[in-house]
């Protein structure tokens, strides 16, 4: 029997939600999460359709500076 440790994929699911798929347009996010096992290791893949790391740090460069200028 193979076990993961409870809520280990916990921030990577946090940080897509967040800066991914919060930021964008619509209703259309999509977040996958698979469970595997492979040569008994067990496997995580996370893949979402969110804005991405460059445009998400774009966005909080414009929101951080719009809250200092306020």
């Amino acid at each position: 029997m193979i076990t993961g440790t409870p809520l280990i994929i916990q921030p990577f699911v946090e940080n897509a939600i967040l800066h991914g798929l919060k930021n964008k347009d619509g209703n259309e996010g999509i977040l996958t999460i698979e469970v595997k096992i492979m040569h008994n290791i067990l496997q995580y893949i996370i893949t979402d359709n969110g804005i991405g790391r460059e445009a998400a740090g774009k966005l909080y460069k414009i929101k951080k500076l719009t809250w200092v200028c306020k």
